[in-house]
């Protein structure tokens, strides 16, 4: 009884992992993410986009949603991102959901800085 009572929560244990925070691709580095509206003199929208990191028993994070945000937003083309929806995992769907719209920097526009000041 008390080996069946200890694979039982091994294997519970095993199903609510947590998923693994992705490495960024090439590129991804360079998009910029955050809440505010961009200046639509200096970009122009792409599209909605929305990332899911995790999912049933398998825990999400901020950190690997982010990142696979910035890599889906890389590869789309986008130069920044603004995030206008955040979820956490719920028991049901342990996901980490992340909705945002993408934007394209004009090309007659100089690239804004993301340099801390």
């Amino acid at each position: 009884m008390t080996r069946r009572v200890a694979q039982i929560g091994l294997t519970a244990a095993a199903l609510v992992a947590c998923a693994s925070t992705p490495d960024l691709r090439p590129g991804a580095d360079r998009v910029q993410i955050g809440k505010a509206d961009p200046d639509p003199n200096q970009y122009s929208a792409i599209g909605p986009i929305e990332i899911r990191h995790g999912a049933v028993f398998v825990k999400g994070t901020y950190e690997g949603a982010y990142a696979e945000l910035q890599n889906a937003a890389a590869e789309k083309g986008a130069d920044y991102v603004e995030i206008f929806d955040l979820h956490e995992g719920t028991p049901k769907d342990a996901a980490f959901v992340i909705r945002a719209m993408m934007f394209k920097l004009k090309s007659s526009a100089p690239r804004a800085s993301t340099d801390a000041k």
